[in-house]
């Protein structure tokens, strides 16, 4: 959603598009992408992607972030003018840096924080959660263990182990990062300050549709995530592999307790929550 939630900002995989989707009509129009593969930036349909995966809005409205998810790169667009441009990335492999220095593999979520400073990156393919400087574009390595190997391990920073992290978001006040932890089942939060990991809800690999508290509930193959307004409850789309798992579900911040909102019969991706918190928008 925009920050007015006006509109709904879609990546187009298949198409290789960012469209936007507006909130009060339903009316559908392409942002940013040619409809083919490349990643030549530019504007409006002149600039290409392949297959992007992750976008969320500025705080302020004016930019969306997109995690270009074939060309390991994270790109920007302009909403006004439909200018695209590469923040950080274009090779696949790890390294931290500047610009094209840096280097992801087949990242997916991406999330601003609420001052607009910095994106946070899952950089699904390394494990790791990455951030961008948006003024500098250099990219850091927040948590997950380098050398790249997966995991399910609590910690700080590189102590931490992920296993393909799907989506993340930052919690409304700046000072949590919360992640759909995708194979290992998990929902995982990450202190910014420090970049300590501790897992919310779940237990690792145990991927299944219970509700219950913390490690007692099941979490099949968590894709989307976002907060609610005011940061007290997160929202998870799981069971993208799995038809009998495809829900909606409500994880309370405080106490780690899931719930099931809802259920879907087709597969589901990403999602986004109204800035009023009266709506949750869902990628079938």
């Amino acid at each position: 959603f925009s920050p007015d939630g006006s509109s709904i900002a879609v990546t187009d995989l298949r198409g290789h598009q960012v469209r936007l989707i507006m909130v009060a009509t339903g009316v559908v129009t392409t942002l940013a992408g040619s409809g083919s593969k490349g990643s030549d930036d530019g504007t409006g349909t002149a600039a290409s992607f392949d297959t992007p995966f992750g976008v969320d809005y500025s705080p302020d409205g004016s930019t969306i972030a997109v995690g270009d998810y074939n060309n390991f790169r994270v790109r920007l667009i302009e909403v006004a003018t439909r200018v695209v441009t590469t923040l950080a990335g274009g090779q696949n492999g790890f390294a931290d840096g500047p610009g094209n220095e840096a280097k992801f593999s087949w990242l997916a979520g991406v999330s601003y924080s609420p001052d607009g400073s910095t994106i946070a990156v899952a950089d699904s393919y390394n494990h790791l959660m990455r951030l961008i400087a948006v003024a500098t574009g250099i990219v850091t390595t927040l948590a997950g263990n380098v050398p790249i190997n997966s995991g399910s391990e609590d910690g700080t920073g590189t102590a931490a182990s992920f296993y393909h992290p799907s989506d993340l978001a930052y919690s409304p006040d700046g000072s949590t990062i919360a992640v759909a932890d995708k194979a290992n089942c998990l929902i995982r939060l990450i202190t910014v300050g420090t970049g300590v990991v501790t897992t919310l809800a779940g237990s690792p690999r145990a991927c299944g549709f219970a509700d219950g508290t913390g490690s007692a509930a099941q979490i099949d193959s968590p894709y989307g995530l976002s907060y609610l307004r005011g940061g007290s409850t997160i929202a998870v789309t799981t069971g993208y592999y799995n038809g009998g798992t495809r829900r909606v579900r409500l994880i309370t911040v405080a106490t780690g307790v899931v719930a099931t909102l809802a259920l879907y019969e087709s597969d589901l991706s990403g999602l986004a929550c109204s800035p009023d918190g009266s709506t949750i928008a869902v990628s079938c």
